[in-house]
């Protein structure tokens, strides 16, 4: 996925399952919790003016007790 400097971005994730899997995400290997810019929704990512630094790869994780399944992205980021 390519995107501008200074641009918001959302990812989305989908997933279900029963029980209905708990959805992370991460960025590279470190787990995202949320700040400032990186708000972290039940199934959504938001980026918030984003910046060169972070282009990396973004993975949402679907776990519950059946198991576990990733989807990953790598994001590129483009000046103006």
């Amino acid at each position: 996925m390519s995107i501008l400097n200074g641009t918001s971005l959302i990812l989305k994730c989908m997933a279900s399952g029963l029980p209905p899997p708990e959805l992370t995400w991460a960025r590279g290997i470190k787990d995202l919790t949320g700040d400032s810019r990186y708000d972290v929704g039940e199934k959504t990512l938001t980026i918030n003016n984003i910046q060169f630094a972070d282009a990396d790869e973004y993975t949402c994780r679907a776990r519950n007790r059946a198991g576990l399944d990733a989807a990953t992205t790598e994001l590129v980021v483009r000046g103006r």
